[in-house]
């Protein structure tokens, strides 16, 4: 923006708030008495001098409010995507605390289930569909954790820039992240000596899907 629109931005907007002014002063009816004149706050007659000391921690009160109204804005782009969420069922119903249905991590874990398989399990669901979470899905995220780690440790592997973009894609088409981890079985069975490929597919397996072996 040069500064020719700068200025006719600033005195359209000094022209605006002005000329609503004059309109409201010249068509709005109205009087001047005594009584509109005093200081009117929840029906209490100001007593004494205005001009005192108050705690600083209603300052605090007022700062803590602003900054809680400010924040419930933020929550409406939240709002608007988890109400399109899906539903995890266990055993048939809707896992919920209410009903105690739960899986719980450190109860998988104890079992000796690594915590990169049960976030596989996680990104094998669209988050926006239903899904039921059995015995059969976790033992098939922990056979495909096992299948990664073996790739991701070669000394050799197909090139990894084309895969990575078919991530990347996927997680940019509303979070597909079963799409994303097809990219990587899809780089797992391709052929070829990049000696650099399976470095820069540990990387952006981390970065993208947040599964590392470190």
């Amino acid at each position: 923006m040069g500064a020719a629109s700068m200025i006719l931005l600033i005195i359209c907007g000094l022209a605006f708030a002005g000329g609503a002014l004059l309109l409201s002063s010249v068509i709005t009816p109205g009087s001047k008495n005594a009584q509109k004149g005093e200081a009117y706050e929840c029906g209490v007659e100001t007593k004494g001098q205005s001009w005192i000391q108050f705690n600083v921690g209603y300052y605090l009160f007022a700062l803590i409010f602003l900054i809680f109204d400010v924040e419930l804005v933020f929550l409406y782009p939240w709002a608007v995507v988890v109400k399109n969420v899906g539903m995890v069922a266990l055993d048939g119903e809707k896992m919920s605390k209410s009903k105690g249905n739960l899986e719980f991590v450190g109860a998988l874990m104890q079992q000796g289930v690594d915590a990169m398989a049960i976030r596989l399990a996680l990104l094998d669901h669209h988050y926006r569909s239903d899904w039921e979470w059995t015995t059969q899905g976790i033992q098939a995220a922990q056979s495909r954790w096992h299948s990664w780690r073996q790739g991701l440790s070669r000394r050799l592997g197909a090139p990894a820039a084309a895969f990575i973009e078919r991530m990347r894609v996927a997680l940019y088409d509303d979070l597909d992240a079963p799409r994303a981890c097809q990219a990587v079985d899809d780089w797992l069975t391709s052929a070829g000596e990049d000696e650099q490929a399976p470095a820069d597919m540990a990387a952006a397996i981390d970065a993208l899907l947040g599964v590392s072996d470190h």
